[in-house]
């Protein structure tokens, strides 16, 4: 078997993963091939190869992190179109993974290197991008079986604001409103520019506990009844993102942006186009995993929910995304202007 490990040429090798974080191996050992090694930045790190051994014979390398020694988190098989058919069938799946979890305390430290040692071959050192702390991190390891509600959930609000959202917000005039303001980074972050900012949202506990300071002044709770305690045309700009689809009565909530808008609104939801985008991956995006979302807008139904307030609505996206060569978006964005808007901004209203 080693011999014809070892005839395989370099366009025989499997295609690595198209990540900075894909590090070629290229280890022959007496039982397999060792061909890279990824390492993810939420602390997971797997070793890719293939061999005709069963998986008991199979030795998994030793993993450094800094002077730590990584235990085997799990070894599991996989299919390899690339390798040579199988000298033994029905052995069906030659590729294996060999699984290793970076402790979650280490998640918020500064990465340091990382040591794969296999005997017969020199140790190799690959210094990582620093690690991240992602959601869920129970599903690499758990031994429970989990219910719905304990993947579909929803945490604390935010405490900073989207650049792509913010950057929208600073091209506009006037004051601000932000419906569904959370902990108000938002308004802090408009208020620390010297724009006269608010905020409206949900009196609950969680949304008093995460409040930030300079936000808090000019916050409003509430109980979440329609209309809003305010006037018509109270602000120059409604803000809401990552909002409408969450009210059960989304048309009277877009009909309360438009009421006290004096002259923009700009609202994000989430992109559903990014379903059908990364179905050939089997994927979603990660946003969607949110229990309390209500409603799925593309960009043609919400344009229907729009267009009878507002004189033009012009779309956008943010948070672009890639998996692999598919690019998608994590949010649709609508920027309205009333019917005199051309006039607010001359001054003639």
């Amino acid at each position: 078997m080693l011999g014809r490990l070892r005839r395989r040429s370099r366009k025989d090798l499997p295609p690595e993963p198209s990540q900075a974080d894909a590090t070629p191996l290229g280890w022959t050992t007496p039982w397999g091939i060792l061909d890279w090694i990824n390492i993810d930045p939420t602390g997971l790190i797997r070793i890719f190869g293939w061999s005709y051994e069963t998986s008991e014979r199979l030795h998994p390398p030793r993993l450094r992190l800094g002077d730590d020694v990584l235990e085997l988190n799990k070894l599991y098989r996989c299919f390899r179109p690339d390798v040579p058919a199988s000298p033994r069938p029905p052995f069906a799946m030659p590729g294996f993974v060999f699984e290793y979890l970076v402790p979650e305390a280490w998640l918020l430290r500064p990465a340091v290197p990382v040591s794969v040692e296999i005997e017969g071959h020199p140790p190799k050192v690959i210094q990582p991008r620093p690690f991240t702390q992602p959601g869920l991190y129970e599903l690499f390891h758990s031994k429970r079986v989990l219910g719905r509600d304990q993947i579909y959930g929803f945490g604390p609000p935010g405490l900073q604001v989207h650049p792509e959202v913010l950057a929208l917000v600073e091209s506009t005039r006037g004051s601000v409103l932000d419906f569904g303001c959370g902990a108000g980074p938002l308004v802090a972050a408009m208020r620390a520019q010297g724009r006269e900012a608010f905020g409206i949202e949900l009196d609950r506990g969680p949304i008093r506990d995460a409040l930030l300071a300079e936000a808090a002044p000019y916050v409003r709770l509430y109980d979440g009844r329609l209309p809003m305690p305010f006037g018509d045309k109270s602000f120059d700009v409604v803000v809401a993102t990552e909002v409408v689809e969450h009210i059960e009565d989304y048309r009277a909530a877009i009909a309360e942006i438009a009421r006290i808008c004096r002259r923009q609104a700009i609202l994000t939801v989430p992109d559903m186009s990014a379903i059908p985008l990364g179905s050939r991956h089997g994927l979603i995006p990660w946003h969607l995993l949110e229990s309390t979302h209500l409603n799925f807008f593309t960009q043609e139904s919400l344009f229907e929910c729009l267009k009878p307030f507002f004189q033009r609505v012009n779309f956008g996206r943010i948070a672009m995304t890639r998996v692999q060569e598919t690019v998608y978006f994590v949010s649709l964005v609508a920027c309205c202007e009333m019917a005199d808007f051309e006039a607010a901004i001359d001054g003639r209203a």
